[in-house]
């Protein structure tokens, strides 16, 4: 859907305003960060990401990587607090990230 501009299978659920809103900087120079999404977060989106990148992470591990210019989504689903919570898993995100962009880059 936020590859499309708002519609998934050709049923609008947002405006196409609203997603550009929702992934462009909403905070000038104190950061990167868009309406519910960080923009351009390297540290856990990877160092292949393209400009215009955004994403989430949830405390439990998991992370949502959108790179629009290689019309890609990257989905992450662990559990990093069972049995109990443990370290960041910022570095496996990256590296997941940059796996699965560089493989649509040869694709």
């Amino acid at each position: 859907m936020y590859l499309q501009g708002g519609t998934i299978d050709g049923v609008r659920l947002l405006a196409e305003d609203t997603v550009a809103e929702m992934t462009r900087n909403q905070i000038g120079k104190l950061g990167w960060r868009g309406l519910g999404f960080e923009l351009n977060a390297s540290f856990y989106m990877g160092t292949l990401a393209s400009p215009g990148i955004f994403g989430h992470t949830g405390f439990t591990g998991t992370s949502f990587v959108v790179d629009p210019s290689r019309e890609l989504v990257v989905v992450l689903l662990t559990n990093r607090v069972h049995p109990t919570a443990g370290p960041s898993i910022n570095s496996l995100r990256a590296a997941v990230a940059n796996a699965a962009m560089a493989a649509a880059e040869v694709a």
